[in-house]
């Protein structure tokens, strides 16, 4: 489908939902209670207001039809957390992703003490846990180990993101061997997490599968790589890898922070 074709899809999509009263309908869980996270989209402003290179990387991962009806995204993944000297702790974590809350909950069930972590828009918190007994090396920045892999996963709904300023760059950048075009964003609001990013969609599918997040006031600075892509339940491709370094304010990389690999 081509870009202008997918501009009609998202603006019809997003029509019919909000007539329909469909765009703000929650997913109920197994035993039938609502899924207050699961929504979908509810404004039309969402698509309209964005580029067409938004759409692009909706179309390059499953879809604007299957994105507009993803509610929720259950994935297990086997971690890797590194320590400064190389060595590194495994772990099983599992993620509900919701992509039109700009939500994740993680959880993980370790020797000491079982973990439930949550990142709903920009408010973080650990629900469960006994952090005096939690010996990952992913102690203490949970909130970015988070919130990058929320970013890599939805990314095409990230940049649709209200309050989201993209500007694409001209020219062609080269990154590990492969050619993107760089996307740059600001996010508004003195609450933000990260205050700044950059969004790399590669040229040969329009696929976003690098992220560099920014916050210069915390000297915190994060570049997200995402490798084989493979379709979830309802239908949209998400990373089977994701790498997290650490990295600087010229997007230089550097250390490599965790590794996430999808088994489910």
């Amino acid at each position: 489908m081509g870009i202008t074709a997918a501009r009609h899809v998202v603006l019809i999509g997003l029509a019919t939902l909000t007539l329909t009263g469909c765009g703000r309908q929650v997913a109920r869980t197994s035993n039938g209670d609502a899924d207050l996270l699961a929504t979908g989209p509810d404004q039309l402003a969402i698509a309209a207001a964005r580029p067409e290179y938004t759409l692009a990387a909706l179309e390059s991962t499953g879809g604007v039809d299957k994105w507009l009806q993803c509610r929720r995204i259950d994935l297990q993944g086997v971690v890797s957390a590194y320590r400064s000297d190389g060595s590194y702790y495994v772990s099983e974590h599992a993620f509900v992703v919701y992509p039109w809350s700009k939500a994740i909950q993680i959880s993980a069930h370790e020797p000491g003490s079982d973990y439930l972590w949550r990142l709903v828009g920009q408010r973080f918190r650990q629900a469960e846990g006994k952090t005096s007994v939690d010996i990952s090396p992913l102690a203490g920045a949970y909130h970015d180990y988070a919130s990058a892999l929320l970013e890599i996963i939805t990314a095409p709904v990230r940049m649709m993101d209200e309050g989201v300023q993209l500007t694409r760059r001209p020219l062609p950048v080269q990154m590990i061997g492969q050619a993107y075009t760089a996307i740059d964003a600001q996010f508004e609001g003195r609450n933000s997490y990260w205050t700044n990013a950059t969004y790399f969609a590669n040229r040969q599918n329009s696929r976003v599968d690098v992220i560099w997040l920014a916050n210069p006031s915390r000297q915190d600075y994060l570049i997200v790589r995402a490798y084989d892509y493979a379709p979830t339940a309802c239908g949209v491709l998400v990373p089977s890898v994701a790498e997290i370094f650490r990295s600087d304010a010229e997007a230089h990389l550097g250390t490599r922070f965790a590794t996430i690999r999808i088994v489910d």
